[in-house]
Order: structure tokens, then C-alpha cells, then sequence
């Protein structure tokens, strides 16, 4: 009997940008086997839950490691998943690509266009004329992501009406144009608000999937903040004064964008009092380790440094 172990066998190939979830609905579909799980245990056992927002999963490394590429694992995780969008807010604990369980940010949930899978019908048809078929973009799954930024049209999300749940690809399938395939009736798109501002984290968001700002870490941009506000390096030694100067800051980011802005990002049931997102607090984004949605920390950039490449020590 042979001693070799073969390695399992994957049906598809990453297309460009594709998402790794994505890329397992093709799997799926070519294996000619009728349950997701079956044809998916072979490949790992991490296949449960395929939803388009976790930026490290085991499910990453097992793929990865059945193609056994040329690429180190972080290109691969900055092609095929939002990894690279999540990287500069990371705390260092997490920078290191741990794919022992799955990692994503807390209340992600209450981010709007976040959850659900989406697709551009453009990239459709041009992803059918120029390969044949259709397939996720990891750019149309950054949390907060509603338009196509290469066409500039809405994203569309799957039918609720066939669907039960929006996040789960393998009852979705691969995406069509416009119209469910299986009540032919039209997707709902997330054509809503749009301003300067949401514009702008619409390219930025996908400027960092991009990987353009290497030189940006959690840590330099928490101190950032705490320079600019003027507070102390340390929380719990911050004075009177200091927590005054947050108290102002927080006032200011709970009001510095036009208020259809809120609602359009957040869901309404992440409000407490008038406008303000649980997760938009700055003594947590300025001090704490825990991972925050990338979103809230685009608000407090834009609203400090007004750019990216504003920020000081970006490039040491």
C-alpha cells in the first residue's frame, strides 16, 4: 500500500479578486455532489457559517494549503479575502494572521452592507464576457460597501424573498445580473445616501483592501489620534482634563457628518441617544486592543486628518 498522502482536490481556481467563500460555491457546483457539507469535508472542517466578512478563518488556511501556491499566505489572504481592508486596524496580537479560529469584528452585524453577500451587475456581465462565468468580488464584501466603485452603480443583494438568510453563499449560489434565477423577479439594490464623505470611504475602504498603506498599524494611528486630541499615551492615568478633550471629540464625531450619514452606515438599532454607534466611541478606538469595525476608524480619520496621507508618521 502506498504511504504517500494526495492532497484534496479543489474543482475551481481563484479568479481575480474572488473571495475565497466564493471560490468553495464554485467547488461545490463542479463536484457534481448534491450536500455542501459533503463536498466541502474533504477540504476542511471549517465550512460551516460562509459568510463574507471574517478576515481570518481556518477555512483560509485550508484552502491556501490544498493549493499549496507559490504566494506566503498574508498575498494570499490580501487577494482572496478582506484581509488586507481589517490589517491596519488589527491590534498586533492579531496581526500575525492567526487562522486558529474565526476572527471578525465585533458588532459587525450592526454595520449596514456588511452581512450580506453583494455583486455588481456590471462586474457580472463583464466578468461572463471576459471568463464565462460570474463569481463574489472580495471589493463588493468590505463592511459598508453599497456601490461598484469601478462602475459607480449599487450593489445588489440576493432575493429575501428565496433566500432565509443573506449571508449563507451556499443556499445563494453564484451571482446572475439583476434578477433572481429563481423567481426572476428584480434584486433589491443599495442605491440610498450618498455624499463627499461616503464616497470617500467607499474608495479609501477599498484602497486598504488594496494594500496601499503598508506603513499604517493600529499603533500608529491610536497615537495619532491621542496626539491630535491632546490626551494622554495611557488611559487610566488620563486627567480631568483629558477626559474632558474626549468628551469634546466625541461630541464633535457624533456630529461632524451630515446626520443621513449615520443611518446610512448603522443600523438603527446600534443608536444610543440621538445618533451615536455603539461602536463609534473614541476612547475606544484611541486606547483599547479589541478589534474595531474599520469604518468607524475611516469616520474619525476623515474627520481629523481629512486624508490617509495626512496622518502623521504614516510613512516611519
Amino acid at each position: 500500500m502506498s504511504s504517500v498522502v494526495r492532497k484534496p482536490q479543489i474543482n475551481a481556481y481563484p479568479f481575480e479578486g474572488e473571495h475565497v467563500i466564493s471560490l468553495m460555491v464554485r467547488h461545490h457546483l463542479y463536484s457534481g455532489i448534491r450536500d455542501y457539507g459533503n463536498a466541502m469535508s474533504c477540504l476542511t472542517d471549517d465550512y460551516k457559517q460562509p459568510v463574507p466578512y471574517d478576515f481570518s478563518r481556518p477555512l483560509y488556511r485550508d484552502i491556501y494549503e490544498a493549493f499549496a501556491p507559490s504566494m506566503n499566505y498574508e498575498t494570499f489572504l490580501g487577494k482572496y479575502t478582506p484581509y488586507y481592508y481589517y490589517a491596519p486596524f488589527l491590534p498586533a496580537s492579531l496581526s500575525n494572521q492567526s487562522s486558529d479560529k474565526r476572527q471578525s469584528a465585533k458588532n459587525i452585524n450592526r454595520v449596514k452592507c456588511a452581512t450580506q453577500w453583494r455583486h455588481c451587475g456590471e462586474c457580472v456581465k463583464d466578468d461572463i464576457k471576459n471568463i464565462g462565468e460570474a463569481y463574489y468580488h472580495v471589493a463588493h464584501q468590505i463592511p459598508g460597501m453599497s456601490h461598484c466603485v469601478k462602475h459607480g452603480t449599487p450593489l445588489f443583494v440576493p432575493c429575501n424573498c428565496c433566500y432565509r438568510d443573506l449571508r449563507l453563499l451556499h443556499w445563494i449560489g453564484l451571482p446572475h445580473e439583476s434578477h433572481c434565477p429563481k423567481c426572476h423577479t428584480t434584486y433589491n439594490n443599495l442605491d440610498g445616501y450618498m455624499d463627499d464623505d461616503i464616497e470617500w470611504i467607499l474608495r479609501t475602504s477599498l484602497r486598504f483592501l488594496n494594500n496601499e498603506f503598508p506603513g499604517l498599524n493600529l499603533s500608529i494611528l491610536q497615537q495619532a489620534y491621542r496626539d491630535y486630541i491632546g490626551v494622554d499615551e495611557i488611559e487610566k492615568y488620563s486627567s480631568m482634563i483629558d477626559k474632558k478633550r474626549l468628551t469634546k471629540a466625541q461630541r464633535e464625531l457624533d456630529n461632524y457628518f451630515a446626520p443621513a450619514l449615520y443611518e446610512r452606515l448603522f443600523d438603527r438599532t446600534s443608536f444610543n441617544g440621538n445618533r451615536k454607534f455603539v461602536e463609534l466611541w473614541i476612547s475606544q478606538m484611541t486606547y483599547s486592543e479589541k478589534i474595531t469595525v474599520p469604518i468607524c476608524h475611516l469616520l474619525m480619520i476623515r474627520m481629523l486628518f481629512g486624508e490617509i496621507e495626512n496622518i502623521p508618521n504614516l510613512m516611519s
